[in-house]
């Protein structure tokens, strides 16, 4: 595996306001997660809450990202689907109308947790995966610094395909009970 060099391109303040102001609690942060799954064609969304280890894992079996679609799309804060795809409010496939619309949805995961471990396969190329250390990352954007994201090899998708969110640290001032 060759590093890709991925980097957020976003401003401190857009993560402080739209991220922690925008999604205050809990499900409000996971929904926009699984949107996300929903934009991708996705027929399934795995959400693991684990109380006991503070984390929380969402995994879809979407389409999945290339390298270049995390860096292009997903790391690009405003990167609008409607707007920069050629199938414009429908999913990849056609056959859904699109949940996302601003693009910032992923800034929930910051509201939810300190450490960030994101990876996606697609059919046809092999599975990457990224890390971010939140507080260190907005350490980095406060002081107007790059803040290159560690890559890692991702555990197989078990369909082949997919996106897996997996929030570790999760806020302790969170509520993560099964029933909220």
């Amino acid at each position: 595996m060759h590093p890709h060099n991925f980097t957020f391109k976003v401003d401190v303040n857009v993560i402080n306001h739209l991220g922690v102001g925008l999604y205050s609690s809990t499900p409000a942060a996971l929904t926009e997660l699984v949107a996300n799954a929903w934009d991708a064609d996705a027929t399934k969304v795995l959400i693991t809450v684990n109380p006991a280890t503070h984390s929380i894992t969402i995994e879809d079996n979407g389409h999945g990202m290339t390298a270049l679609d995390i860096q292009n799309k997903f790391l690009n804060v405003g990167y609008s689907r409607r707007q920069s795809s050629p199938k414009g409010s429908l999913s990849d496939s056609g056959k859904r109308k699109v949940m996302g619309r601003k693009g910032i949805g992923k800034l929930s995961m910051f509201a939810l947790a300190d450490h960030l471990k994101i990876s996606s396969k697609t059919k046809a190329t092999e599975a990457v995966g990224f890390l971010v250390d939140v507080p260190k990352f907005k350490e980095s954007l406060e002081q107007h610094k790059d803040h290159p994201l560690e890559e890692f090899t991702p555990a197989s998708f078990p369909s082949g395909r997919g996106t897996r969110i997996e929030l570790t640290d999760v806020l302790k001032s969170l509520n993560t009970t099964v029933t909220y």
